[in-house]
């Protein structure tokens, strides 16, 4: 069980983040759940222009950053360390990266317990879309024990 401190803390944060850079992946998980649209009208959401590219669409309810040339992975730390926002993402290497250089992370099971947390979705809904993710991201054991043990505590704390 995760201690409950490291989950208050982790709520606090999630109350007050007011943005996040996404990656391909978390993009995929969230629209596959029904997350992200209700995630861009909570939290500003940008990109960059090579996740879109990779996604395939332009229609995304976000905003695009153009760096220039570049691996999506380097530019989507980029984008975060310039406008001082968390990274949004699935893969394990560009959560460790932006680790490293001192920036917020989060996975897209993290961003659906925000929504439930900030009452932008009910508990049956949360629950529906978790399902969803959970089918799609095949997520490990130790992710998912963290994010239930979040799900209860935002739930003690209503």
């Amino acid at each position: 069980m995760t201690d409950e401190a490291e989950l208050e803390d982790l709520s606090n944060e999630l109350v007050a983040l007011d943005g996040g850079v996404i990656d391909t992946c978390s993009i995929v998980y969230l629209t596959r759940c029904g997350a992200l649209e209700p995630l861009s009208s909570t939290i500003e959401l940008l990109t960059v222009r090579q996740v879109v590219e990779e996604y395939g669409t332009t229609d995304l309810p976000m905003r695009v950053c153009d760096l220039g040339a570049g691996a999506a992975d380097d530019l989507v730390i980029a984008c975060a360390r310039r406008h001082g926002l968390a990274v949004i993402s699935e893969d394990r290497k560009l959560i460790r990266r932006a680790e490293r250089l001192g920036l917020r992370y989060y996975n897209a099971l993290i961003m659906l317990a925000m929504l439930l947390l900030r009452g932008r979705l009910t508990h049956s809904v949360y629950q529906s879309n978790r399902a969803l993710l959970v089918e799609a991201a095949h997520y490990s054991r130790r992710v998912l024990r963290y994010g239930e043990d979040l799900t209860r505590f935002i739930l003690m704390m209503r």
